[in-house]
This record gives C-alpha cells, structure tokens and sequence, in this order.
C-alpha cells in the first residue's frame, strides 16, 4: 500500500461536487457540497430511516443527481446496505425486482408511483419507500399505500437540504 501524503488529502470542509439546483422554485441555482456535507447528509438519513447493513436498495433514479446519489449510492454506503446494479423504469420490472429480490427500500419518482398505479402491485418486502423531484400525487400515493402498506416519503429540496426536508404520505 502506498503512502498516504498528507498535502494531497483533500480538505473535507472545502467544496468538493457543484450541483444544480431543480429550479422549482425558479431558475436553477449552482450549489457546492464538500466531502463533510455528502457524508453528513448520508449518515443523518441512515439513522433517521433506520438503514442498515439488512436493507437492500431498489432504484428507479440515476446517481447523478443530488437525491441518487444519496439514497442509492452514499446512504446504502454507509449503512453497508445493498443496492440493485441497475435502474429500474417500468412499472412491471420494479414490482418483479423488488419481490424477485425482496428489496426492502425504494428510491423512486412521482411518475413511477403513476405508473406503478396497477392491480398486481405488491411488495411485501418493502419497508420503506421513497419519492423526490416533484409533488407526489396523492391518489398515486394513496393507491400505493393500499396495495403495500407503505406511505411514501417525499424528500425535498435534495441540493438545497441535503435531502433532510421530508413528509409521509399515509
């Protein structure tokens, strides 16, 4: 193993990823987050739903956005969670991933909780669902929740708050 050299360790309080924010409420603004932020973050999210190395991941977004990268890449990361290897899209191939797998976590968007408005729904291994990126419907929320026994957490804000400003819909 190499040596560590301490003058190319990157300062963790220093701005580290640049960021969009969605513009929702507006023109979308750059925003900085430094190694320090992103763990934070992910270390809070882990306590506060109750992540652990028994979860497993199912995603519906890519990690290139602020709320990707941090409930399917950092949060699972630091809870020594399990994540699926790809991105789910389709109504059909979630519902089957997640019982195939007995996922235990969904990280999702408002318009796959539309699509996923179907009879067969059914998750039985999933304890906790979330949706970011836009108001969640409530008649999508209210059917999900019907078929699975789950309310979904809507995050908001995931540049901005670090993906802490939450609600339940159930």
């Amino acid at each position: 193993m190499a040596d560590i050299i301490p003058e190319e360790i990157r300062n963790p309080d220093e701005p580290f990823l640049l960021l969009f924010t969605g513009g929702s409420t507006g023109k979308p603004k750059v925003w900085s987050k430094s190694p320090r932020n992103l763990f934070s973050e992910a270390f809070y999210l882990k306590e506060k739903f109750a992540i652990s190395e028994k979860d497993l991941f199912v995603s519906t977004v890519p990690p290139y956005h602020i709320y990707g990268l941090l409930f399917s890449v950092l949060v699972p990361f630091v809870a020594h969670a399990k994540v699926l290897p790809d991105i789910y899209t389709f109504p059909q191939e979630i519902i089957s991933t997640i019982n195939k797998h007995k996922a235990t976590v969904l990280v999702s968007v408002p318009i796959h909780y539309r699509a996923l408005k179907v009879n067969n729904l059914s998750a039985p291994s999933l304890k906790i669902a979330f949706s970011s990126s836009g108001v969640l419907n409530r008649s999508d929320a209210i059917h999900f929740q019907k078929k699975t026994g789950l309310g979904i957490t809507e995050i908001y804000g995931s540049t901005e708050t670090g993906c802490i400003a939450s609600r339940s819909i159930s």
